[in-house]
């Protein structure tokens, strides 16, 4: 079959699909790739899959949106897919709506988190929330012209079926986009030591480390607030912000106050990271304190592989990843308080971090790897049961 994976960026394309595009490849099928094209195009086209580009931008403008409708029907109308397959927003709708009407046979929709459908500030405006209705409106209608839509918690998929988005019957719950544990893997105890000294930490920091971009809503202040009620008390404990600021988005943290925390306290920011796997291996807390409405995070299936414990939010999503007090703490949203109490916990009890890191691997190697995802989204969201090893 011909096959076209369609999402916003290559980025996002290598990191989280890169297993299902390989899996698709294995089983003999033509795989297209459409997005926004970068400088990861390269290493997708190396795995044997061919890229198209659109110039999909991340918000709303009616002119180039209007572009991008053009352009998604051309693509399907002169290759013909057997299936397309969306990512995101954008692509599930125009997507959606392009492919329905350029005839193709099976059309299939993934809702990695809600995001902006059911972001609170959107309330307090007469714009945000009519764009915020039209996305659900959108949302129904796509679902509609779709076969399956793919959700990675209950939360959301009980969220569309409540709102009459989509019908239950077309509804696949298959939890997160799994991580390839076989890539992430723990380095030697020699190897950290020397990463760590490397990034300008003393062997005995203990470092406390976020992996997210700079958003009030994936929990930055109540991030901050623990770090500046612990390293008062804790004098080898460091706080790392891996994660670049968003300063067009009025949702975003200001550059100017990472700064400034970073000039006063035993808090680094970073910035954007292409490779986090070695601020992974350095830490030895994974904090993501989130109130977005993610799918499941990519950053906990990434610190339960490389053995972390966590301290998240019981919240949609992040309540996937972590059990609370086996590999983690899920604390309330909006809580510095408790991410600083749990975290706390953690700085006092080397048993206790090691114990619940080694249970998050387990967990991991139980739900979220790589190849079980993979095999469940063939078997029923594509329904390629027969082909499946």
């Amino acid at each position: 079959m011909k096959i076209a994976l369609v999402a916003p960026d290559d980025f996002s394309l290598l990191i989280y699909r890169k297993g299902l595009i390989l899996s698709l490849l294995k089983l003999g099928h033509e795989v297209c790739l459409i997005s926004k094209a970068g400088e990861f195009v390269p290493q997708l086209e190396k795995l044997g899959a061919r890229h198209i580009s659109v110039n999909l931008g991340r918000f709303i403008n009616p002119i180039s949106d209007l572009s991008v409708l053009i352009r998604f029907y051309q693509i399907f109308r002169k290759e013909k897919f057997d299936i397309v397959h969306n990512f995101t927003i954008k692509p599930n709708n125009y997507g959606t709506f392009m492919a329905y009407a350029a005839g193709c046979n099976k059309i299939l929709n993934s809702v990695t988190g809600l995001g902006f459908i059911v972001y609170e500030p959107w309330e307090k405006s007469f714009i945000s929330s009519t764009l915020k209705f039209g996305l659900k409106i959108f949302y129904a209608l796509s679902s509609r012209l779709s076969e399956k839509t793919w959700f990675q918690n209950p939360d959301d998929m009980s969220y569309f079926i409540k709102n009459r988005m989509i019908k239950p019957d077309k509804a696949v719950l298959v939890k997160s986009s799994g991580i390839n544990l076989k890539e992430w893997k723990l380095p030697g105890n020699e190897k950290i030591a020397s990463l760590k000294k490397n990034s300008g930490f003393h062997p005995d920091d203990i470092l406390v480390v976020m992996v997210t971009r700079a958003l009030n809503s994936k929990g930055i202040h109540e991030f901050l607030y623990a770090m500046e009620e612990l390293t008062g008390k804790y004098s080898h404990i460091k706080f790392v912000l891996a994660g670049g600021a968003e300063e067009n988005l009025n949702r975003g943290v200001p550059a100017s106050l990472l700064k400034e925390k970073a000039a006063r306290h035993p808090f680094f920011w970073l910035g954007h990271q292409e490779n986090v796997i070695d601020i992974f291996a350095i830490a030895d807390i994974i904090v993501f304190p989130s109130y977005y409405r993610e799918g499941v995070p990519r950053c906990l299936l990434e610190a339960m592989a490389l053995k972390k414990p966590i301290v998240t939010t019981d919240h949609g999503g992040c309540r996937e990843a972590v059990e609370n007090g086996i590999n983690g703490f899920l604390v309330p949203v909006r809580d510095g308080n408790a991410v600083a109490e749990k975290v706390e916990l953690l700085i006092l009890s080397p048993e206790l971090r090691d114990k619940m890191g080694n249970a998050g691997f387990e967990k991991a190697k139980l739900e979220f790897d790589e190849k079980l995802i993979v095999d469940a989204l063939l078997k029923n969201l594509y329904q390629l049961s027969d082909e499946i090893q």
